[in-house]
C-alpha cells in the first residue's frame, strides 16, 4: 500500500453481486479509467448485504491505516 499526498485510500465498490459478467468488465474497465489517479490504492469488490469480500477489505484499511500513521526517520 502506497499513500498518495499523504492520505490512505481504500477502494470498495459495492453491490458486486448485482451484476452480470458483462456488466463487471464494464465497471472495470470504467473504474480504470476513471480513477487513474488511485492506482496506488487497494481496490475491493464487495457484497456488504452478502458479507462478500469484506474480510480482504478490512485488511487493507489496517493496513491503510497503519502506513497512513507510521513515523519515518528523517
Amino acid at each position: 500500500m502506497q499513500l498518495g499526498l499523504g492520505r490512505a485510500v481504500v477502494v470498495a465498490i459495492n453491490k458486486w453481486d448485482a451484476v452480470d459478467d458483462y456488466a463487471r468488465e464494464l465497471v472495470k474497465r470504467s473504474i480504470e479509467t476513471r480513477l487513474v489517479f488511485l492506482k496506488f490504492a487497494a481496490t475491493h469488490l464487495i457484497s456488504a448485504q452478502k458479507r462478500q469480500g469484506l474480510s480482504p477489505l478490512w485488511d487493507s484499511i489496517a493496513q491503510a491505516h497503519r502506513a497512513a500513521n507510521c513515523k519515518m526517520p528523517t
